[in-house]
C-alpha cells in the first residue's frame, strides 16, 4: 500500500482540513473555482476525476445554484466533501460508463489535475467522452500542472508519484491545447494562469459540433 492512505487515516478528523492545506500548497482550488464563476454561469456542472470531492467542494460553493455530479473510479469518491447534497452528488464510476447514460447533459466540464495521471495513450478518449457529456456550446476547463524546473515542481511531481503511487506525466501549455484541439468535438477558446504558481494553468475549451462554432460565446 502507498503511504498516502495510511497518512490520510492517521490524521483522523483533521484530515479535511490538512489535507486541504497540502493542496494549496499547489493550487488554490477555490480560486479556480471563484475565476470560472466570474465568467461561466453553468445550471450543470461535471467534476471529472474528483476524487475525494474537494475539488466539487469548491465548484459547490461558488455554484451556488448549479447541480453538480463528481464522477471517479476511487471506492473514497465524494468522501471528504462538505456541502450540499440535495443538489451534489458523487458517482463512482469509469468515465466511458458514465458517458454512455450521460451524453449531452453538462454545460460545463472540469478536470482538476486529472489529465497527468493518466497514460499519455488513453488521454484523448478520456476527453472524448467528457466531450459527449457536455451540450453544444458548453465549456470544457483542463486545469493542470505544467513542468518547470525549480523546487516546487520536484516537490509536486514527488506528492503525486509516491502518495498516489500513479506514473504522472505532466503536459505543459502546448502539449495541452494540441491534445484538447485533437479532440473532434472540443475547440480550444484560451487558457489562464492559476494561483499561486505559474505551473499551473486551466485550459477552456468549448464543445463544438461544427468548427464554425468556435467563435461562439458562451453560457454568460
Amino acid at each position: 500500500m502507498m503511504p498516502g492512505p495510511l497518512i490520510r487515516r492517521a490524521l483522523g478528523p483533521a484530515e479535511h482540513w490538512v489535507t486541504g492545506l497540502y493542496r494549496r500548497c499547489f493550487v488554490d482550488v477555490r480560486q479556480f473555482a471563484a475565476d470560472l464563476a466570474s465568467d461561466l454561469s453553468p445550471a450543470s456542472i461535471l467534476d471529472v476525476g474528483c476524487g475525494e470531492g474537494q475539488s466539487t467542494e469548491a465548484l459547490a460553493e461558488v455554484f451556488s445554484k448549479a447541480s453538480i455530479v463528481g464522477v471517479d473510479i476511487t471506492p473514497r469518491v465524494g468522501r471528504l466533501f462538505r456541502g450540499d447534497n440535495q443538489r451534489v452528488r458523487f458517482i463512482r464510476e469509469d468515465i466511458g460508463a458514465f458517458a454512455d447514460q450521460n451524453k449531452g447533459t453538462f454545460d460545463l466540464a472540469v478536470l482538476c489535475d486529472v489529465l497527468h495521471h493518466l497514460p499519455v495513450d488513453q488521454r484523448a478518449g478520456f476527453l472524448q467522452n467528457v466531450a459527449s457529456c457536455m451540450r453544444p456550446r458548453g465549456w470544457l476547463v483542463v486545469k493542470e500542472w505544467q513542468p518547470r524546473a525549480s523546487l516546487v515542481h520536484l516537490l509536486c511531481y514527488l506528492g503525486d508519484r509516491y502518495l498516489t503511487g500513479d506514473r504522472v506525466r505532466y503536459a505543459d501549455g502546448v502539449e495541452l491545447r494540441e491534445l484538447l484541439n485533437g479532440v473532434p468535438s472540443l475547440s480550444v477558446d484560451h487558457d489562464t494562469p492559476v494561483r499561486p504558481w505559474r505551473n499551473n494553468i486551466a485550459i477552456w475549451a468549448r464543445f463544438v459540433h461544427d468548427r464554425d462554432e468556435a467563435e461562439v460565446r458562451s453560457i454568460r
